[in-house]
């Protein structure tokens, strides 16, 4: 698996800048969030339809990138279609819940409003099963190539392989 432009989707909380993060190192290889494409201040500024279209497009015109992020709008199609492998991170809804409290609790103390965002976040997390995951779903369609990830088990095993296949 030479996979050198990377999409990983996925729901609140479910691990999927941790899951960039690694593959970043590995591959050595920039990785950046869709929250940067859709906020000009994060959570509270966005931008345009057509704004968010160039942030993204100006990253995906590079030879390699790792995007992950929880958006799943029409934007982000053409960078699907264009990512050589897509990851699908399909968590059970308390293993959800679970991300965005470790994640969140490990924030107190750095993030300013960590304790009033959780409450938004969990909410998040509950509704994705009902909405996103099923953008999710269907942009796998659009994939050269996919794997879908359920658990942290799954995840990490995939890493070792991933790392495995990149000597």
């Amino acid at each position: 698996m030479k996979a050198k432009k990377i999409y990983i989707l996925g729901g609140t909380g479910s691990g999927k800048t941790t899951l960039a993060e690694k593959l970043s190192n590995i591959l050595k290889i920039k990785h950046y969030s869709t929250d940067n494409f859709v906020y000009k201040k994060k959570w509270s500024i966005s931008y345009s339809k057509e704004q968010k279209e160039k942030n993204i497009e100006k990253i995906t015109k590079n030879k390699k990138w790792i995007i992950e992020g929880v958006h799943a709008d029409t934007w982000c199609i053409p960078t699907i279609k264009k990512a050589d492998l897509i990851i699908f991170i399909d968590k059970h809804r308390f293993s959800l819940f679970s991300g965005v409290l470790k994640r969140e609790l490990k924030l107190i103390g750095y993030k300013k409003d960590t304790i009033k965002s959780l409450p938004k976040l969990l909410y998040y997390a509950y509704i994705y099963k009902k909405g996103h995951r099923h953008k999710h779903k269907n942009s796998l369609k659009q994939a050269r190539e996919f794997i879908i990830l359920k658990n942290n088990k799954e995840i990490n095993q995939f890493v070792l392989k991933f790392q495995d296949s990149q000597k």
